[in-house]
């Protein structure tokens, strides 16, 4: 699937170049049809979280440069190149010695975003399309299109599994239809991880990633949509080291395979009549009890290979081996569904969205299976109302865990239901929607006892060509 998708990334970017010259050779008077633009974001963003120091840098948050192209009436390309990047060079936190660490870095990436070739065979009341490339995924269009640019999104880290904004676009073929203003609709299968992370040895084993939205207007302001992401992949690199000892212990379960035999034996060769403390301490453990908690059971095992593997490079090996085996025979199968409702006219864009997460690891129902997500956003241009182009921002994002449970044992993180809350404001001036410039507040808590909410300020300069 992924070098399906790489080729034909690589057939529409020269696609996109070949039509754009032979349209120029065919007809010297269609530069009408060529549109050149982009967008630059750059601010000061401040970081206010107790405990992370009274963080401030300069960041160029995103550069993009847009090239669309009416090569005729059944075929048009679209290129989007974007440096995006953030400089958190200050961030810190407090550790239980007082001490500060130091956690910032740079991140700047120069990515391909968009290279698509678009064919309408029917073009009328209603039209047909397809597209190939790495086009704007479908639920990406309805949920951020109407949203604008707020500059803050729900935290990522929490829904990677489903709409993010790197999954605003994404390798992909697919196909559309629009009934004049009232019906669109649109599906892709597509690669699944978005368009920072498309090929290399690095990416994620995405299989396939179906993708589709139905949204109709009954007005030409308000849109009324449902959409669905459904994708297979492989266990990525957050949730295997979160994960990591349930891992093992599964494996060390396995009395059939001659691997686990293997290691157990090495850790026995190795560990001698001290199995039980490698130090050599205490004598008193029952045999195999490693972790001296009474019980001599896999989780001992899992204690010793952890150990073992922080002191000796070759059981280190032993122990990635294990993991690897379990990704490459297991499957993330998961998604989400829902739907919103939003109004946007020249002053005002306000709406909903809700989605619903379900996803199975190796066929059993993980954390992120049942949790549910509340979106709302409230954005106001107020010239219409005042004369002066002063806009106000508003945003509250809800996400309600579900503790899920196998065999009656939570398998949650921290062990029970962890409900997410983000909120922001922000308030700008827009020169004549060519250039802005904006201040924002954004707040994020998790219900966890301990957890310091993390507050962020940012004062962001907008400019658009």
């Amino acid at each position: 699937m992924k070098k399906t998708m790489l080729t034909l990334i690589l057939i529409s970017v020269s696609a996109v170049f070949f039509a754009g010259s032979t349209a120029s050779a065919q007809n010297a008077t269609s530069n009408n049809d060529l549109k050149i633009g982009g967008e630059l974001w750059m601010g000061i963003h401040g970081n206010l979280t107790k405990d992370h120091g009274n963080a401030t840098d300069l960041q160029l948050d995103k550069v993009q440069l847009d090239v669309d192209k009416k090569v005729n009436e059944l075929f048009t390309a679209a290129v989007k190149i974007e440096k995006s990047g953030t400089a958190h060079v200050n961030d810190y936190y407090v550790d239980q010695n007082g001490e500060r660490v130091y956690t910032g870095g740079v991140g700047l990436g120069l990515y391909l975003k968009e290279a698509t070739i678009k064919m309408t065979p029917i073009n009328g009341p209603l039209s047909v399309y397809g597209i190939a490339g790495i086009p704007e995924t479908p639920t990406g269009q309805f949920i951020e299109n109407l949203k604008g640019d707020y500059m803050f999104n729900i935290d990522e880290t929490e829904f990677t599994e489903r709409y993010t904004d790197e999954k605003k676009y994404d390798a992909a073929v697919g196909f559309g239809f629009k009934y004049e203003k009232l019906v669109d609709a649109y599906f892709t299968i597509a690669h699944g991880d978005g368009y920072k992370n498309l090929g290399g040895k690095n990416a994620p084993d995405y299989k396939y990633a179906y993708n589709g939205r139905i949204t109709v207007s009954p007005l030409e302001a308000l849109k009324i949509s449902g959409f669905f992401t459904v994708d297979n992949h492989k266990p990525q690199d957050e949730w295997i080291e979160l994960h990591e000892d349930d891992i093992l212990e599964g494996a060390f379960s396995d009395t059939t395979n001659t691997q686990i035999s293997s290691i157990k034996a090495g850790m026995t060769g190795v560990l001698g009549a001290s199995w039980s403390n490698p130090d050599g301490n205490a004598s008193t453990a029952d045999e195999g009890d490693f972790n001296l908690d009474g019980n001599a059971n896999n989780q001992d095992y899992v204690d010793a290979l952890n150990y073992l593997a922080s002191v000796n490079s070759t059981f280190a090996g032993y122990k990635q081996s294990v993991i690897e085996g379990f990704v490459d025979g297991t499957d993330v199968k998961g998604g989400f569904y829902g739907g919103g409702i939003a109004w946007a006219d020249s002053s005002i864009r306000a709406g909903f969205n809700y989605f619903y997460l379900r996803q199975k690891i190796a066929g059993e129902k993980s954390e992120v299976d049942g949790d549910q997500v509340f979106d709302f956003w409230a954005n106001v241009n107020l010239n219409q109302f005042t004369g002066l182009p002063f806009a106000i921002y508003t945003g509250y994002s809800y996400m309600k865990d579900k503790n899920t449970k196998i065999n009656g044992v939570s398998v949650e993180a921290e062990g029970k239901a962890v409900d997410t809350t983000e909120w922001f404001v922000g308030a700008g001036y827009e020169f004549s929607g060519e250039a802005g410039m904006y201040i924002f507040y954004r707040q994020y808590d998790e219900d966890i006892s301990g957890f310091d909410a993390e507050k962020n300020v940012k004062f962001v300069g907008t400019l658009k060509f």
